[in-house]
């Protein structure tokens, strides 16, 4: 499958080291000479130098045949001119990297879907969602949801005064642990990522990943021996687009305090956000 990513930087360079693992075509365009150099000396993919919206560019890349078109330069407007382009001149798919939040909804959304960007993604909206998550359930160190939230995994490191250490995964179902629909997944141990079995005996210091339903995850920290704490106050320093978004998402629900150093961004953020108290 041929894939045309347009902006080399670190989210371009990550997906291409991704796509690159899957035996993927993959074609990196970026006006930067030397990232575009580090990207071939180190992934197997073909670099064009070049502004990818430039339509000489874009047939160099052969973007007409490309079943994935990914505009993810640090420019969302030129994002979504290329990615524009991009469907124009043939890619079956198209997505474009934005900043502004509000793209990612109603009216905006379905206007750039209209005009040829079928998806937008916003790398500070998935890094501020990630920060609610594991807010809302701060007992674990990873919290991934799936099927619309209905199922988590959630991942934990075992310390010394775990009730789990020292057993195999055995005893612990029949002394009755297993009283929900949690199970372990894998355990990440040093370098080794072991698929857990019966006879497999947790260690202090390793890492454990259980699969639950979102309902069970009380019931699982209970077990674990772990407590949930109670967060009702948050402060977030610094009010850049990432800091802005999480007291966006989090004021709803707790008392969040923002401080910012400059009173041009502070006045800015206050008339923004509705429930944050905004510190100079």
């Amino acid at each position: 499958m041929k894939i045309v990513i347009a902006g080399a930087g670190g989210v371009g360079f990550h997906l291409a080291e991704l796509l690159s693992y899957e035996d993927q075509d993959i074609v990196l365009i970026d006006t930067n000479k030397d990232v575009l150099d580090y990207a071939g000396t180190h992934l197997d993919v073909l670099t064009i130098l070049g502004d990818a919206s430039s339509e000489e560019i874009l047939e160099a890349a052969e973007v007409q045949r490309a079943r994935l078109f990914l505009a993810v330069t640090t420019n969302q407007h030129t994002n979504l001119v290329m990615a524009q382009m991009a469907k124009q001149m043939g890619a079956r798919q198209t997505i474009a990297r934005v900043s502004f939040p509000e793209y990612l909804e109603e009216p905006w959304l379905g206007f750039f879907q209209r005009t040829g960007v079928d998806s937008l993604i916003s790398p500070r909206k998935l890094a501020a969602l990630e920060i609610q998550r594991l807010v809302r359930q701060c007992s674990f160190t990873d919290v991934l949801e799936f099927e619309e939230g209905k199922m988590v995994i959630v991942g934990f490191t075992l310390d010394e005064h775990s009730p789990l250490l020292g057993k195999p995964l055995r005893d612990i179902t029949h002394s009755g642990f297993y009283q929900g629909h949690y199970r372990p997944i894998a355990i990440l141990r040093g370098n080794r990522t072991i698929i857990p079995h019966g006879d497999t005996v947790l260690r202090f210091n390793d890492h454990v990943y259980f699969i639950s339903p979102r309902e069970e995850l009380e019931k699982l920290e209970t077990q674990i021996g772990r407590k949930q704490v109670d967060v009702k106050r948050i402060m977030i320093v610094g009010g850049s687009g990432l800091g802005y978004e999480t007291a966006r998402l989090l004021e709803q629900d707790y008392q969040v305090t923002l401080v910012e150093r400059d009173k041009d961004r502070c006045r800015l953020l206050s008339e923004l956000l509705n429930d944050t108290l905004v510190i100079h």
